[in-house]
């Protein structure tokens, strides 16, 4: 799972949420727009880092403003607007929350997420998937990056030895996000340390070498 507690993922998908509709309805910013702000935002990383004062210390409106006062403001210089009553989770609100889950979930960027599902292909999930389980989107973000990327000699020798991410890691003391990046080759494992690689090989009963990406 992700980089922190179960306990805070609702209110990182209201959050998220929030700031998608206030981005959308508030601002008139186009949901994609935004969305690839909000990635290229130093407030995705800590979003996604579960960095307390982004998480949770701001509401969903207040991370929209930061995110677009960094990214460059509203165009002709517009003042944002003051934050909007919800009187009916909109369509861009469920994309933002199911995108908060889906990331927390899979432990994928939001970058990465919205480079292979852009917030237009999210919005247009809303049909059926807003009455279904926030894990039915996770499946489909797991699915479709899964299928443009092969899997790599770690996730093959892993499943071959019948183990899990997190049964891994607390064999090897690998820490389960770093396994994470490197199955999903958002951190490359040619790169990892030394001592990380022992650690791992020792565990599924293979060389360093057939770890490495050629």
């Amino acid at each position: 799972m992700g980089a922190y507690a179960e306990t805070y993922v609702d209110d990182a998908m209201a959050n998220l949420g929030e700031a998608v509709d206030y981005a959308v309805y508030a601002c008139g910013l186009d949901a994609d727009e935004f969305a690839r702000r909000f990635a290229g935002s130093h407030y995705a990383n800590d979003f996604a880092a579960g960095v307390p004062a982004v998480l949770t210390g701001l509401t969903g409106t207040e991370l929209a403003m930061a995110v677009i006062r960094e990214t460059g403001g509203l165009p002709r210089k517009a003042e944002l607007p003051p934050p909007k009553d919800f009187e009916k989770p909109s369509e861009e609100y469920w994309a933002g929350s199911v995108l908060a889950y889906a990331q927390w979930r899979t432990g994928y960027p939001f970058g990465e997420i919205l480079r292979h599902l852009p917030m237009e292909d999210i919005v247009a999930h809303y049909y059926p998937y807003h009455e279904a389980s926030e894990d039915k989107f996770a499946d489909i973000v797991e699915e479709t990056i899964a299928a443009a990327h092969p899997r790599t000699h770690l996730a093959d020798i892993r499943a071959a030895a019948g183990l899990s991410q997190s049964e891994l890691a607390e064999r090897s003391g690998v820490n389960i996000r770093n396994i994470q990046q490197y199955e999903q080759r958002s951190n490359d494992i040619n790169r990892a340390q030394a001592s990380t690689l022992r650690a791992l090989a020792r565990e599924l009963g293979c060389s360093i070498e057939s770890l490495m990406e050629r």
